[in-house]
């Protein structure tokens, strides 16, 4: 093992999420991993408590009275909703809503990312990304910029795992993954005291295609 990969695995093992699902993935080049986690780290161990929940607090404080928010869901039926109803609502987007944001005049209030396939894959198109404030776990930031419109949190894996789910009333302190983006969305929605919360495009049925292998 050369000194670089052991950096590496030294810094995986300082982070509270350091299951595959949270780190840079095979594509990533190693000194690129090298510096992402660096940052990871430095969130986790500093700015999380100095800059990111004082950021969500306010953002709390902000939306303090308003009543209700929408999440948007990238669900087949997504295509089939009036979205330009929602231009003058709180809404919170996630993962590919840029398929979506040419046909619209307006951009979401908040935008939402948790999955490090997700992120990776569309890390150019999501730092360039502006208008909504952007929520996203800190894990993310080895790939996914600081910025002045971005607020990292503390996202972990759900206690519950794997018989039940988890749901945090304090999204300031910590947020439970949840197998979608929408548990996220639900728990920073609470957390900033909407009292109807609104899923669009988060479809309930899903068929597996008849060409995917599956295990016994």
């Amino acid at each position: 093992m050369t000194n670089k990969n052991k950096e590496y695995d030294n810094l995986v093992k300082s982070v509270p999420t350091n299951f595959p699902i949270f780190l840079p993935t095979e594509k990533i080049p190693l000194e690129e991993k090298i510096t992402g986690m660096k940052r990871v780290k430095e969130i986790y161990d500093t700015r999380l408590n100095e800059v990111y929940r004082p950021k969500l607090k306010k953002l709390r404080s902000k939306y303090k009275g308003t009543n209700r928010c929408f999440i948007i869901g990238n669900g087949p039926s997504i295509n089939d909703t009036n979205l330009s109803l929602l231009k003058d609502e709180v809404t919170f987007a996630v993962n590919g809503f840029f398929l979506k944001q040419d046909d619209l005049d307006w951009k979401p209030t908040f935008y939402v990312v948790e999955d490090h396939l997700v992120a990776e894959d569309r890390k150019e198109w999501i730092n360039k990304y502006k208008g909504p404030i952007k929520l996203f776990p800190a894990y993310l930031a080895y790939c996914l910029n600081e910025s002045d419109d971005t607020i990292f949190f503390n996202h972990r894996p759900r206690i519950s795992y794997p018989d039940g789910f988890d749901f945090s009333t304090n999204a300031s302190k910590i947020t439970y993954t949840g197998c979608t983006v929408t548990n996220t969305c639900m728990q920073l929605a609470y957390y900033f005291g909407f009292k109807e919360i609104y899923l669009i495009g988060v479809d309930a049925s899903y068929e597996i295609p008849k060409d995917v292998a599956q295990d016994s």
